[in-house]
């Protein structure tokens, strides 16, 4: 049975969404050291080509992988589709569509499916990876809401795609995945290899009809040889093969010459492939000739590689034929030698030609190598190994590549020691030498302390010591490969002072979750004394005599923790208090005490409704409430508070007995024709939780009889003003200001701005929505044309304690047709401690003020770590600044984390940018650009650079409704939507 989180069964059960949910097994698995397995299929439901599948539905894949979870920050989730039978995507929730939520990948169309109709969800390679940053294989799920056999009409080949290897001395670690049967019965699969890529062996793993992982071993091995490998499977239909890859096996020989294995990429891509030497001796020259597929890759340049002394050695390059280039490195004075050691040689340039298709290879094949010594004598025993190229089928990182990092905030800070922590993102495209950390207390002069020589297992760090006291020390993580060294971000630590340290202070709070069983204690650590925390956690009793240690954690930290206990008695009440210890000494909380559950549901706060006033005259009225639930726990009180003015509110309690449902109270001696506001409220051993706000308005003198709530008029609820067109006006109500410039309006008109009752707002705010909402709802209307020359502005004001932490004051507006809030550009201004929000509006209707989460980009000119909505990711390539002192940013990162669409014409250069209603179209290597099919003028041209494109910052994150801020005290960049 498939566990929902409450807050989000009701809002399923209403709006009978339908929830894609890819989980992962082994929950209770700790994580493990990274490894390289990745996750693979283990079931489906449906199935895929299931027929009869209800509308509202819970399809679940699950993954498995033994020692990793499902990352969120690493799936790229914007490429999975969910298509109808016609091709059109199925419409997602606008707040819950696409998420990852515990190891569970949630997609949320926005409504039912449709009986009788088919519908496709594909699950590209690379959409889901897991913690490691291993990726998934491709999956498809076909299923029918009707009875129709969605796979029986259209039976194809399977699909299959290959996995990477293992290589060890003895053998090679084959690894496939079978992603769909294509609607026919697997009749069987496994594996091709070759040393050639022409002449293929089979491997047959099995016969049976499946779908998910298998594997497969290649023995007999030779020493120094390039073996060609792919995953295949056949059905009735047809065969289908996995992307074809490759590895070098190893060899013992003094010199080696090597092509990659790893070179991909897209159409119309520039991709570069290094040549590497490893040699134990000297190498004065080198010759060899490349052979390789002229119908994949277009043959650009050849430069010299790293190794290579560009100052006393030439590299040059000759085609022979269409098929192959001779490349020559040599020393024109004799007097030098290229280095001994392993590095490239010469970096070959291809372009991948515009009509290849995704999953297409070549070798790239070495041969005619000579390498000669400084004497002239030819070096026998050279061992040259081929390598592979292979069209892509997403965008990948260009090759070759230095290691990345990230510097991580240093831990355990004292007067004179601290612990510098690192984080290797990915080794670039060798392996790992050496990393560390270079540390300054000037940023000019540093010093390197190495942590290790070969691959690191995940995060690393190193204690510095012999520290001045406070003192502000500057470092950053390094890591070295055969390609270079890689650099995390400088970050900064000062030492403490030589004060008295003291014990720690800690507090002890209530406890949560809990259960007839279980519960979770929670402390905070307000100070470890200025020296760090060793050890904290829980001392617990249930009889104030035998008292239980659980230890949290030894290191040192500040702020909140919290430990889980297990196994308890039900309903029995426990104590507990939170202790820290540092070198001086232990220090305790006070003692707090819980009860366990009778039952296994949790006890949480009540659950209170707030109704419409009834048997309203002009000086009583009665009010309303339902308890909706007493949260496992009895009511200990309930009733109302009201006010007539927001500020001074009275409480009348109705009950102080456990009640479930309905229940109401008098209110009397009001005062005619007034607006009274009230709530109700519930209490139990956990909380008080109190109803929305409703209000209603008291009958006029001479008015009899009652009536029911929420109604009411007059002024004081709605103000309107007399607005001349030729000079323009304001008006004012409640904080709200409309300003009307000059010219704006074709003819004069009157505009009112109203307060909307509580009632009303009920009926357009859903209750999900509520807690974000930061001010009243006013409906502003006019009773002159609804299509103004000029926009006008529109403040609201805004409770700014209710903004929450990330959050801004976002103005929406209602639109009466989709039924949904949508926001409006915003700019904030606050006098005294009053908040406004304003916006620029072309049209009339209600608005109101709700905290928003926005998107937040940080990025720095140079670096390739950025960082969005708090989550740090890796680009491929960095922001940079060109000779004319313009900012240039990497166009499909900055267009994507903005929300928006980005494709790539390689026949026309140009580029498709897309946002809602936003076209944005550049063009290569030029300054003229379209915007909603209006023509304007770069800055800066569009380029491209390390196959990837740059724009001028400012342009295509403004086009976009972005703010940008630059910090040039840091080389910072700051973009906000």
């Amino acid at each position: 049975m498939l566990s929902i989180h409450p807050a989000r069964k009701s809002a399923m059960m209403l709006t009978f969404l339908l929830v894609l949910v890819v989980c992962t097994m082994g929950s209770t698995v700790a994580l493990a050291e990274a490894d390289s397995i990745p996750p693979v299929l283990e079931w489906s439901n449906p199935t895929n080509c299931q027929t009869d599948v209800p509308t509202p539905l819970e399809v679940v894949v699950c993954y498995f992988n033994e020692n990793e979870f499902l990352d969120a920050d690493k799936c790229n989730l914007d490429i999975i589709t969910f298509k109808d039978s016609q091709g059109q995507e199925v419409g997602l929730d606008d707040q819950y569509g696409l998420s990852i939520q515990d190891n569970k990948l949630v997609i949320t169309p926005k409504k039912w499916l449709a009986d009788n109709e088919i519908y496709t969800i594909r699950i590209p390679g690379g959409a889901i990876k897991d913690h490691a940053g291993n990726a998934a294989a491709e999956m498809t799920i076909k299923f029918s809401t009707g009875e129709t056999n969605p796979c029986a009409e259209e039976q194809e080949e399977p699909i299959v795609t290959t996995g990477d290897a293992v290589v060890s001395p003895s053998n090679i670690a084959l690894k496939g995945n079978i992603v769909s049967n294509g609607g026919a019965a697997i009749t069987e699969y496994g594996f091709e290899w070759s040393t050639d890529h022409i002449n293929w062996e089979k491997i047959v793993v099995g016969s049976d009809d499946r779908q998910g992982s298998f594997t497969g071993s290649l023995g007999g091995l030779e020493t120094g040889t390039t073996y060609y490998f792919r995953a295949y499977a056949v059905n009735s239909v047809g065969t289908d093969y996995g992307i074809v890859k490759a590895v070098h096996t190893d060899t013992d020989a003094d010199t080696v010459l090597s092509a990659p294995v790893n070179v991909q990429g897209l159409a119309g891509e520039i991709v570069q492939v290094p040549i590497t030497l490893k040699s134990t001796g000297d190498v004065a020259g080198l010759q060899f000739d490349l052979t390789y597929d002229s119908s994949l890759l277009n043959y650009q340049t050849t430069e010299a590689g790293g190794i290579t002394p560009g100052s006393t050695f030439e590299v040059t390059s000759n085609k022979l034929g269409e098929n192959k280039i001779r490349v020559i490195a040599y020393n024109p004075s004799n007097d030098s030698n290229i280095q001994q050691g392993e590095g490239s040689v010469a970096l070959l340039t291809f372009q991948v030609a515009d009509n290849s298709q995704p999953d297409q290879s070549c070798p790239l094949v070495l041969s005619g190598v000579e390498v000669v010594e400084q004497n002239a004598n030819i070096i026998s025993g050279v061992v040259s190994l081929s390598g592979l190229f292979a069209v892509a089928d997403q965008e990948i990182t260009p090759q070759p590549t230095k290691p990345t990092l990230q510097t991580m905030d240093a831990t355990n800070i004292t007067k004179n020691s601290a612990v510098v922590n690192g984080n290797i993102i990915n080794n670039g495209t060798a392996s790992i030498t050496e990393y560390g950390f270079e540390w300054s207390n000037d940023q000019e002069s540093w010093a390197k302390v190495e942590v290790g020589n070969n691959e690191p297992e995940g995060m690393f760090n190193k204690q510095l010591t012999n520290l001045d006291p406070e003192t502000t020390y500057y470092f950053r993580a390094y890591a070295k490969n055969s390609v270079g060294t890689g650099y995390g971000q400088p970050l900064e630590f000062t030492t403490n002072s030589n004060e008295v340290i003291t014990a720690p202070v800690v507090t002890t709070n209530n406890a949560s979750s809990i259960t007839k069983t279980s519960a979770i204690l929670n402390g905070t650590i307000e100070s470890n004394g200025g020296t760090p925390i060793t050890a904290y956690g829980f001392e617990w009793s249930s009889d104030h005599e035998n008292w239980t240690t659980v230890e949290v954690g030894t290191s040192d930290i500040n702020g909140a923790f919290n430990g889980s206990l297990s196994d308890l008695n039900a309903n029995t009440t426990y104590y507990y208090r939170a202790y820290a210890t540092n070198e001086i000494d232990t220090t305790y909380g006070q003692e707090v005490e819980f009860k366990t559950n009778k039952s296994d549901e949790a006890i949480t706060a009540p659950v209170v409704e707030t109704n419409n006033a009834s048997s309203i005259t002009k000086t009583s009225a009665t009010l309303n409430g339902t308890i909706e639930s007493n949260g496992g726990a009895s009511i200990t009180a309930y009733g109302f508070e009201w006010s007539s003015d927001h500020e001074n509110w009275t409480t009348v309690e109705v009950g102080t007995s456990d009640i479930n449902g309905a229940f109401n109270g008098s209110l009397s001696d009001l005062n005619a024709n007034t607006a009274y506001y009230y709530r109700a409220y519930a209490t139990n051993e956990i909380d008080t939780t109190y109803g929305q706000e409703v209000e209603f308005k008291t009958d006029s003198a001479g008015t009899s009889g009652g009536g029911g709530g929420g109604g009411g008029g007059g002024s004081s609820r709605s103000h309107t003003e007399y607005i001349d067109a030729e000079d323009g006006g304001s008006l004012s109500f409640d904080g709200v200001t409309v300003d009307i410039p000059a010219g704006a309006l074709e003819e004069d008109a009157r505009f009112t701005i109203e307060r909307l009752y509580n009632t009303e707002v009920n009926d357009i705010v859903p209750s999900s929505l509520r807690v974000k909402l930061c001010g009243d709802v006013y409906e502003i209307t006019t009773t002159g044309s609804k299509d103004f020359l000029k926009d006008i502005t529109i403040c609201l004001p805004y409770d700014e304690d209710c903004i929450a932490e990330g959050e801004y004051a976002i103005v929406h507006y209602y639109d009466e047709t989709a039924e949904q809030w949508i926001q409006l550009d915003t700019t904030t201004k606050h006098d005294d401690d009053e908040y406004y929000a304003c916006v620029k509006v072309d049209h009339l209707t209600k608005f109101t003020v709700f905290s928003t989460k926005m998107k937040v980009i940080n990025l720095t000119i140079g670096q390739l770590l950025a960082n969005v909505d708090g989550n740090t990711y890796t680009m491929d390539v960095a922001p940079f600044v060109t000779e004319a002192d313009r900012t240039l940013v990497p166009l499909r990162f900055i267009s994507e984390a903005l929300g928006a669409e980005v494709e790539w014409d390689p026949e026309t250069r140009q580029v498709l940018i897309e946002d809602g209603e936003i076209t944005i179209i550049l063009t290569i290597e030029s300054a003229n650009v379209q915007v909603q099919d209006v023509a304007k003028t770069l800055d800066a041209p569009a380029m491209i650079t390390s196959s990837r494109t740059f724009v001028p910052l400012r342009f295509v994150s403004e086009t976009l409704g972005a703010q940008v801020d630059y910090h040039s005290d840091t080389k910072g960049i700051t973009i906000t939507r």
